[in-house]
């Protein structure tokens, strides 16, 4: 599926702190968080433990703060979509695919911790995660409004669902019919989003 959005711009990283970060994010998106170390960060950004602790108390803030800039892309690509002069359908397809090219950025380990993470990182990331997806059931809701969306779809058992995406990824009877965390994510979000066109509606 080839994309209509202009990739995403990778900058030189400009100061110290940049560096820190952009390091952290490739570290912990390909082994997770619990094997790199803040050593590890710093070998790889090239700079001291005093200036990791200098902008960050702990490897756990540092976490949270690619976590958050997960989330603020992600919104910020779902915006620059809906703003765009193409159908509903179109919109959802484009959607559907930055919510899978960003999950593919992550291994298996990393989106498994994710997933089990200690309650006060994962209350931070849900917290996040759930004000950027009222901004999906707004864009639901004016879709259905415009007879873009199923007319007889429930919105509230929408919003239901979507609050208990953590529960269905952690359930083990469906790990185990798609043992693969990225696989089960990629088959929700289709199963989700193409499950909302009207009938008539393509792929």
């Amino acid at each position: 599926m080839e994309s209509i959005l202009p990739p995403r711009k990778n900058k030189k990283p400009r100061s110290k702190h940049d560096q820190l970060l952009a390091s952290a994010r490739e570290l912990v998106s390909r082994h997770g968080v619990r094997r790199v170390t803040v050593e590890e960060i710093c070998r790889k950004a090239n700079v001291s433990k005093v200036t990791f602790y200098k902008y960050y108390p702990n490897k756990q803030a540092i976490v949270w703060r690619i976590l958050d800039d997960m989330v603020e892309y992600g919104v910020a690509k779902f915006n620059e979509i809906i703003d765009m002069d193409i159908s509903f359908e179109e919109k959802l397809r484009l959607i559907i695919q930055v919510k899978m090219e960003e999950s593919a950025k992550y291994s298996e380990d990393f989106l498994d911790e994710l997933i089990h993470a200690d309650p006060d990182l994962m209350q931070h990331f849900w917290e996040k995660a759930i004000a950027a997806q009222n901004l999906t059931m707004d864009f639901f809701k004016k879709a259905q409004q415009n007879g873009e969306l199923r007319t007889d779809m429930n919105l509230d058992f929408l919003q239901f669902m979507l609050d208990h995406v953590q529960d269905l990824i952690q359930d083990p009877r469906l790990n185990k019919l798609i043992p693969s965390k990225l696989d089960l994510i990629r088959e929700l979000i289709n199963f989700w989003f193409y499950g909302l066109l009207p009938q008539g509606g393509s792929r």
